[in-house]
């Protein structure tokens, strides 16, 4: 067996001492390097939440504009409908007056062309009756 000495030992401690700072410091260089490219992930990230930021405010504008011009869209709608109603049932009304007015014109007419044939003895009082009540 080899006997170590007091002097041995110191050495091999110093050997050994020198080796763990320099693995020290390699730990501690690694760590650098790791954090900052943490810190550059961190801030890819910062900026990727940004931009979804960014765009989060487009959506909710477009989104506004939509329920806006949905909106105009219904009233326009309503306002349509509306007109389109009031547009018919005035033609409605006209064409009713219309049928009206044609139809007291066509038993005038008749009345008198009745008178005339009566008046003229173009036909016979029993005619003239079953005419009459045609005419009303």
């Amino acid at each position: 067996m080899v006997e170590t000495t007091n002097n041995q030992i110191l050495e091999a401690i110093e050997k050994l001492s020198g080796k763990v700072g320099d693995v020290a410091e390699a730990v501690q260089t690694l760590a650098t390097h790791v954090d900052k490219r943490f810190d550059a992930v961190d801030e890819r990230f910062n900026k990727v939440d940004e931009r979804f930021n960014k765009v989060d405010e487009r959506v909710n504008k477009v989104d506004e504009r939509v329920n806006k011009v949905d909106g105009q869209i219904g009233k326009l709608r309503s306002e349509m409908i509306d007109h389109v109603t009031r547009t018919v049932n005035n033609a409605k009304g006209d064409l009713v007056k219309e049928i009206r007015t044609e139809r007291e014109r066509a038993k005038l007419f008749d009345t008198r062309v009745l008178t005339i044939l009566e008046r003229n003895h173009l036909v016979q009082p029993e005619e003239v009756l079953v005419l009459r009540e045609l005419v009303v």
